[in-house]
Parts: C-alpha cells; sequence; structure tokens
C-alpha cells in the first residue's frame, strides 16, 4: 500500500510539476508578449521624439529666420501711412544711398500726391512723387532708366529722388549749402 501511496503522490507531484510548468510557460510567454508590446511603445516613442526633434531643428531655423529679418528691419523707421513696409524700406535705402533724409522724401510724397501712385495732376504731372510730363525722359536718364513707367511705385520714386539729387548738387554749386536752406528748397523746387 505504501508503494501505491508513493506512486500516486509522485502522479500528483508530476502532475503538479506539470501545472506549474504549464502556468510558468504561461507567465513566460505572458512576460514575452508584454516586453514585445513595451518594445513596441518604445519604437512608438523613439519615432514621436525623433519628430518631435525635427519639428523642434525646424522651429530654431524659422526662428532664426525672423531674428535675421527683425535685426535688418530694426534699422529701418517705419510710419503708419498708406505704403508697404518693403516701399518705405525702399525709400529709406535709396535716402541713405543718396544722403537724403527719409522723413523729407516721405513729406515730400504725402505733399505732392497724398501717397497716391497713379495721379495726374491738371498741370500733367505723374505718379506718386509727381513728375512732370515734359521732363519724364530726363528723369528717367539722370535715373539710368532705359525703360520706366511713371506710374510704378519704385520707378517714379527712383526718378524723383535722382532729380532731387541734381537740385541738391546744383544748389550746392550755387553755395547753399546749409542744410535747412537746401531743405527748404528741395521742397519748394520738386
Amino acid at each position: 500500500m505504501k508503494k501505491n501511496i508513493t506512486i500516486i503522490g509522485l502522479t500528483v507531484a508530476v502532475l503538479l510539476l506539470g501545472l506549474q510548468a504549464k502556468g510558468l510557460n504561461n507567465s513566460i510567454q505572458l512576460k514575452e508578449e508584454k516586453i514585445e508590446i513595451i518594445k513596441n511603445e518604445n519604437d512608438g516613442l523613439y519615432e514621436e521624439l525623433k519628430n518631435t526633434n525635427q519639428q523642434v531643428k525646424e522651429y530654431k531655423n524659422k526662428i532664426e529666420i525672423l531674428e535675421k529679418e527683425y535685426e535688418e528691419l530694426s534699422k529701418y523707421r517705419f510710419y503708419d501711412i498708406p505704403l508697404t513696409y518693403k516701399q518705405q524700406k525702399f525709400i529709406f535705402d535709396l535716402a541713405e544711398e543718396k544722403d537724403l533724409s527719409f522723413e523729407l522724401l516721405i513729406s515730400i510724397i504725402k505733399n505732392e500726391s497724398n501717397f497716391r501712385t497713379n495721379l495726374v495732376s491738371k498741370t500733367s504731372d505723374y505718379g506718386i512723387m509727381q513728375l512732370n510730363l515734359k521732363n519724364h525722359d530726363f528723369f528717367a536718364k539722370l535715373s539710368g532708366l532705359e525703360e520706366y513707367d511713371v506710374f510704378d511705385f519704385y520707378d517714379n520714386v527712383t526718378m524723383g529722388v535722382n532729380y532731387l539729387v541734381y537740385l541738391r548738387n546744383n544748389l550746392i554749386k550755387q553755395g547753399i549749402t546749409n542744410q535747412e536752406d537746401l531743405t527748404i528748397y528741395l521742397l519748394n523746387d520738386l
């Protein structure tokens, strides 16, 4: 009888070990599945991190570009007038190049045309700086323009500014060198 109990005990032990092994296998399989899930989540997080890093780089580049643009634009004075920033920048750069006051040019344009590019006066003055028809070719020649459109903002301003430089140089040749006097003459002669 002792033998039967031992065989039964061994059988039960083997069955229990088999169940434990099966449970252990299931546990190992569950752990492997969890590891695979975590691995997939990590891969997803890694991809997301890569994309986020790329976005951060793009934002940094955009910020650098905006900072450069701001630095460039900060040297300019912009006014709340009916001219775009690009147009005001053009006038500012031209004024600086020709050693004229930006504010003088803006004042002349305001006075002559009230910032209207398509204005034609009763005295045949055209465009934003009101350039007289009989002098268009002369103004273009002063500006180095072979072709021009007096209603084009940039052509008209270029021609008007070069004419002001021409007037200023003639006034200086006549001995008028005081900046205030030059400004008064220029305002009256255009």
